[in-house]
């Protein structure tokens, strides 16, 4: 369901947000999923040359320039050893260029490709399938963003926890959020100042 009704036949690197405000989130964090994920190339019908990380520890279209000038950049892999790496260039490939080039024909060509379906792969954990729980651990770490470590670790209920980790996003709906909403109810019954 997920593959037919969001991703449309899509990469996962090209999705964008459809009507659902759950995908909307996922897609905000999608790039924690592409930094873990990696291809198993078998056939190599289901793995995008240059956005997929397969070949080397990150994908091909960060070799800039060539990535630039290709003119087959959404080509699977399956479909470059058919035109056996015969790819078309926007202008001719300097010497530099050219080496760097044939550097990636001939590691393309020294790979091991086995006869079976691609499946993506997690490098982040022992058993290489995906995990919510690392990308939470991720998404909750104090070098990475903003940390409420100090929020859900205290000792005191949770609705105090919920409360202040609302407050810290930016979420209660505070008369300044309703605002925003455009509430049109009465000020605050205690005082005259913002919210």
């Amino acid at each position: 369901m997920v593959r037919t009704k969001y991703q449309q036949g899509e990469s996962v690197g090209f999705v964008k947000h459809r009507d659902s405000l759950v995908w909307a989130d996922l897609i905000k964090i999608k790039h924690i999923y592409l930094e873990g994920r990696v291809m198993k190339t078998r056939n190599g019908k289901q793995t995008f040359f240059w956005f997929d990380k397969w070949l080397l520890d990150k994908p091909l279209c960060f070799l800039p320039v060539l990535f630039d000038i290709c003119q087959s950049k959404n080509i699977f892999v399956r479909d470059f050893l058919r035109c056996q790496g015969q790819l078309e260039f926007s202008r001719w490939l300097n010497p530099v260029l050219f080496a760097q080039w044939l550097e990636v024909v001939d590691s393309v060509y020294h790979y091991n490709f086995e006869n079976g379906k691609d499946t993506p792969m997690w490098r982040w954990t022992k058993n290489k399938c995906f995990s919510t729980k690392y990308v939470y651990d991720i998404l909750t770490k104090e070098e990475s963003g903003r940390g409420f470590k100090h929020i859900w670790k205290a000792k005191i209920p949770y609705k105090i926890k919920i409360f202040m980790w609302l407050a810290k996003n930016n979420a209660i709906l505070t008369k300044d959020n309703l605002i925003r909403r455009h509430w049109v109810g009465s000020p605050c019954y205690f005082c005259h100042e913002d919210e």
